[in-house]
This record gives structure tokens, C-alpha cells and sequence, in this order.
């Protein structure tokens, strides 16, 4: 039986998580190569009003420099024992900017390689036995406005993208279209497992795009980054669940065979080699390099041997309040003695009664991100439903480690 490690070694994490709890990070400081928490006083008054200047701020910066390899080692047993990482992390970047100090990303470091971390009592596990943080429209960091999407029959699109290629109609499509603040790179690296892209095939350059309405980026480029990523981080998987956009999808089965042949390009080592593969245990998945497995919401919309499931649309349903009624619709929904749904879009519907309420997607997408540990809560609750993954519209690093923490709490 293996048994959890325990955080009585850690010393630098307890303390700097002591001081975000009593709110008392300017007390922080260097002393005899020792990282404390002073003892508040009027010189500490002064400096919680002032700061530490600079001496006080690059000495800080140096000390996490120059320990940078405990507070990993520390971290790890963090992850191991399902205590939070993230608040630390964004702490310890915050310090190193004041510091003007090289900027060290804890997150990222652990994040990228949770899953090789995860106990061998998981790891024989099936890779269904997971519940995966995952992106809602993964690449919609940008919109290209002025590369429009060229197929017939939806000309009128192209136009609108042209005309809304300038102020202030950019700055509308800057707040309504962006799903996401951060690169697949950066969602990778800080644990996200599944991606969700929408694509598009442009008949004036005959290349595959991710947009949903707006070009966003090349599909080509978005699948060497997850290859590079997988290539870097051998124990990792990830799920792709690849569609063709909703208003490109006639473009998208025409050229079926085309795109078949660029992911294959891009990913023919890496790929699930069948629909048994989705039942397989995550340590054979890994020794077998079957690292990318491709999900499909619709069975003719299968661009290789992906396998479809069912999606939970969780969006704002024709209610007064967002985001707290469709949090509880969704939460009936996992209730469903019926529900065979794998995994949930939890994300707001981008509809005038949202733009209403909130200036941008990203504000309405925190505000219903709110809602994500009573949604984790509800699920754990939840014994007829099972979910390979959540995908968020602006994650934090945090709400991504609550998502990865719930497989420790089952485990």
C-alpha cells in the first residue's frame, strides 16, 4: 500500500504561505541566509507602508534565486500531499519583479508534469479515472481580423471580419471573441490536459485554422506546440477534442482527408492507436507513447480515429442571473441518473444578456469561474456521472490546480 508523503521537511513554502494567510508579506526578509517573517513593530509599520526599498526587495529576489531548487523540491511534496501551490507561486513571482530578479514560475515547474506525478495507485488506473483541467476554444488568445476565412456560402462572414478589422468594432470582437488570456504553450505548462479547438479550412490559401468565427491561429502551429510540449514532458497526455467550427464545418468535411493528413504529420507518434486506448491504464499509455487522444462531438465529424462523446453545453440558458442559475442547472444536470455526458464546457454564453452584466467575456468568465469548487463539490457527490475534463474560458493558474487537486481528494 503506498503511503502519502508528508510536508513536515518543508521550511521556505510554510513560511511564505504563512505570510499570504496573515496578510503579512511585508514582513518577509532575509536574515543570515534565512527567509523569516519579522516581528511587526514601527520599523515594520514603515515598511508595510513603503516597502522594503530596494535593498530589502533585491535581497529577497536573491534568496529565491539562489534557493530556487528546494522550493521546488518543497513543491512537489506540496502536490504529492494536495496542498496548494498556485497562491505561493504568483507569490514568489510578485517578489522576484520587485526585486528585479530573474522571474522563477513554481507553477509551471510543478504543473507541467503532474501527471508523471501522480501515485502509482493512479497511475494503473485508466486514463478515464481523471478529471481533466481543460480550455474552452484552447486558442483564442487573439483574433486575426484581417485574415478572414474564405469559403462559400459564408461570405458574409468575411466581410464582417474585414469591416470589424477597425476601431471600435476591433475592440468589441477584442472583448467577446478571446476565450483565453495565454498561449497553448503557457495552458500546457501550467496543467491544463484538454484542449478544445475549433477549425477552419480557407479555400484562398487552402490551410487549416482554429476559428470559431474569427481566425484566431493556424491549426499547424497550434500542433507543434502541443508536439513540442509532449516531446518535452514524456509522462504528460493530453486530449484533443478537434471539430470543425460551427460556421466553417461544410468547408471542414470537404477537406476531411487534408486535415487527417496534418495531424497525422504533426502527431503520428504520439496518437491513441485505438478506441481502446480511451480505457487503457495511464502508465501504459505512457510506456506506449499513446500521449494525444482525439475526442469528437460528432461521429461524421471524425478527423482520425478520434472517439465522440457526449458534451455537456453548459451555457447561460434563458435565466435572470449569471453565472449562479446556470451553475445550478448544471449541478441538476450531474444529478441526472441519465447523464453519460465526458465532459462539460463551463463557460458563459457570450449573449447580449451577458454583455449586459459584464464589460467583457473575461470578467463574465471569472465571475462564473466562481462557481468551479461548488461545481468539483456537487461531482465528487455525483455517483451516476462520470467527466473526463472541465473546460474553462480565463482559467487561473488556481482554478487549473483545483481541478488536478480533485483526483488527490478521490485518491
Amino acid at each position: 500500500m503506498n503511503e502519502r508523503p508528508t510536508a513536515r521537511e518543508c521550511v521556505l513554502l510554510p513560511i511564505l504561505e504563512e505570510a499570504l494567510r496573515n496578510q503579512e508579506i511585508h514582513l518577509l526578509k532575509v536574515e543570515s541566509n534565512t527567509l523569516t517573517i519579522a516581528q511587526p513593530g514601527a520599523i515594520s509599520r514603515l515598511q508595510a507602508t513603503f516597502g522594503y526599498g530596494e535593498w530589502g526587495s533585491k535581497n529577497i529576489a536573491t534568496f529565491i534565486e539562489t534557493h530556487w531548487q528546494q522550493l521546488v523540491e518543497e513543491a512537489r511534496i506540496y502536490f504529492a500531499t494536495n496542498k496548494k501551490i498556485g497562491p505561493i507561486s504568483d507569490l514568489i513571482m510578485r517578489l522576484c519583479e520587485a526585486g528585479d530578479g530573474p522571474t522563477f514560475d513554481l507553477a509551471a515547474t510543478i504543473f507541467s508534469d503532474w501527471m508523471g506525478q501522480l501515485p502509482p495507485a493512479i497511475q494503473q488506473q485508466s486514463i478515464k479515472s481523471l478529471l481533466l483541467p481543460g480550455t474552452h476554444n484552447s486558442a483564442t488568445s487573439e483574433v486575426w481580423l484581417d485574415m478572414p476565412i474564405i469559403q462559400e456560402g459564408e461570405e458574409l462572414l468575411a466581410s464582417l471580419s474585414k469591416a470589424m478589422d477597425s476601431l471600435p468594432g476591433s475592440m468589441l470582437v477584442d472583448k467577446w471573441a478571446i476565450n483565453q488570456h495565454e498561449s497553448i504553450q503557457w495552458q500546457l505548462e501550467h496543467g491544463v490536459r484538454l484542449l478544445d479547438l475549433q477549425i477552419a479550412y480557407n479555400q484562398k490559401d487552402h490551410q487549416f485554422y482554429i476559428a470559431e468565427r474569427f481566425v484566431s491561429a493556424k491549426l499547424a502551429t497550434v500542433l507543434q506546440d502541443i508536439r513540442n510540449f509532449l516531446l518535452a514532458h514524456p509522462r504528460e497526455i493530453i486530449y484533443i477534442n478537434i471539430n470543425p467550427a460551427w460556421d466553417y464545418r461544410h468547408g471542414v468535411r470537404e477537406h476531411h482527408a487534408e486535415a487527417a493528413a496534418l495531424l497525422n504529420y504533426y502527431l503520428h507518434d504520439l496518437l491513441a492507436k485505438s478506441e481502446a486506448s480511451f480505457e487503457d491504464s495511464i502508465q501504459n499509455l505512457i510506456a506506449n507513447n499513446e500521449r494525444a487522444l482525439l475526442l469528437t462531438e460528432k461521429p461524421w465529424d471524425r478527423i482520425m480515429s478520434a472517439s465522440q462523446h457526449q458534451i455537456i453545453q453548459a451555457w447561460y440558458g434563458q435565466k435572470d442571473e449569471l453565472p449562479k442559475a446556470q451553475a445550478e442547472e448544471i449541478r441538476y444536470m450531474l444529478q441526472d441518473s441519465a447523464l453519460v455526458a465526458n465532459y462539460i464546457h463551463f463557460a458563459p454564453q457570450p449573449d447580449w444578456k451577458t454583455m449586459i452584466l459584464y464589460k467583457n467575456l473575461q470578467l463574465a468568465s471569472e465571475a462564473f469561474n466562481s462557481n468551479l469548487g461548488g461545481l468539483l463539490e456537487d461531482y465528487s457527490k455525483a455517483n451516476n456521472a462520470h467527466l473526463y475534463g472541465i473546460t474553462l474560458d480565463y482559467p487561473s493558474v488556481s482554478e487549473i490546480e483545483n481541478v488536478i487537486s480533485h483526483n488527490l481528494y478521490e485518491w
